[in-house]
């Protein structure tokens, strides 16, 4: 008789049927080494509610249509809300995922794979399909490689990771992206983040994550921002402006202090919105990676011009701001600082 060594499945049968089943585990999350902070959460929201309202139905791919279960609309709903300029994709298979974002946002698509796309006999892409969208082959997960593509890869906006799903090579990418010093800190999202192969690789991140894999791919979808946890600073302003103000702040002076700002070290996101209640006051949320570079930004020779060249726009005679390490507290509850200024 010949002895059959025993396997997971036998030590453990599925206790269901399932066309397709894998092996994962239930960790606590109290003591996970990160969190997600307060633009990754609301990030995060905003695609889910994207993808809630997306129609995959032209792709003509029964799983591009699966919602919440398979990931495509949520790739959809992340285009909507990042308007990328630039989507990195490692890992071309199929091709689905890359048709599945394409229509939602004008940038570029670079997808990297070891494989030429045509040696997939199930591929759904089309010599048609490329235009914003390129293939490159090669393994992103060599070093030397993967330099070549150094300055492509720090303008990414989203980096989307569906590869081997051995946790091996996801943890040297993101060791590698760790090493870029990227515009602005884009968002990654992983693939497969609860097979048994990819709990280490994802439990052990540090930077800032989040688990979104109820309104993703039924075996895991976790997205991550390459921000280190800790630290952290948000400020919130309040400038009250008239309507030709308010048309300048959008139009001129937003978009000028973005500019700046994001070139400025430790700079992680700057966003505004107008206050529905309040017609004429803008609202501003500014997150740098410590204290130490937003005082960085506050001491630029220009900050302050910045600021006053609001002053002859300005609907009151004062702005307001606020500071806090706590990026998940409600900024109403915090204690505001009013400056006063006397050019209306």
């Amino acid at each position: 008789m010949i002895w059959k060594k025993k396997t997971i499945k036998d030590l453990l049968p599925p206790p269901v049927k399932a066309s397709h089943g894998e092996y994962s585990m239930i960790l606590s999350t109290h003591d996970e080494p990160s969190k997600p902070n307060a633009e990754l959460l609301t990030t995060g929201l905003r695609a889910v509610q994207a993808a809630s309202k997306t129609d995959l139905s032209f792709l003509g791919n029964k799983l591009a249509t699966v919602w919440p279960g398979e990931h495509y609309k949520l790739l959809a709903g992340f285009m909507q809300v990042l308007k990328p300029s630039l989507v990195i994709e490692i890992g071309t298979a199929t091709g689905l995922s890359a048709l599945a974002m394409l229509p939602f946002f004008s940038g570029r698509l670079i997808t990297f794979d070891v494989k030429d796309w045509k040696s997939y006999p199930n591929t759904v892409l089309k010599e048609t399909d490329f235009g914003r969208m390129k293939q490159v082959v090669g393994d992103l997960s060599d070093p030397a490689f993967f330099d070549k593509h150094r300055s492509l890869i720090q303008n990414a906006d989203f980096i989307f990771i569906d590869a081997t799903h051995d946790g091996v090579l996801e943890k040297k990418l993101l060791d590698l992206l760790a090493t870029v010093p990227f515009r602005q800190p884009p968002i990654l999202l992983f693939d497969d983040i609860r097979v048994w192969t990819m709990l280490k690789m994802w439990r052990e991140i540090t930077f800032s994550k989040m688990d979104l894999t109820s309104f993703g791919h039924w075996s895991g979808t976790g997205i991550v921002s390459l921000v280190k946890q800790g630290g952290q600073v948000a400020v919130y302003v309040k400038h009250y402006l008239t309507p030709r103000g308010i048309d300048y702040f959008i139009s001129k002076w937003f978009p000028k202090v973005e500019s700046i700002i994001s070139k400025q070290d430790g700079f992680v996101s700057i966003k505004y919105s107008q206050n529905q209640k309040e017609r004429d006051l803008m609202e501003i949320e500014l997150v740098f990676q410590n204290e130490a570079t937003l005082e960085a930004w506050l001491a630029v020779p220009n900050h302050d011009d910045l600021i006053k060249s609001l002053d002859v726009y300005r609907s009151r005679n004062y702005w307001q701001a606020v500071r806090t390490t706590d990026l998940l507290a409600d900024p109403s509850t915090l204690d505001w600082t009013t400056i006063e200024t006397y050019t209306r």
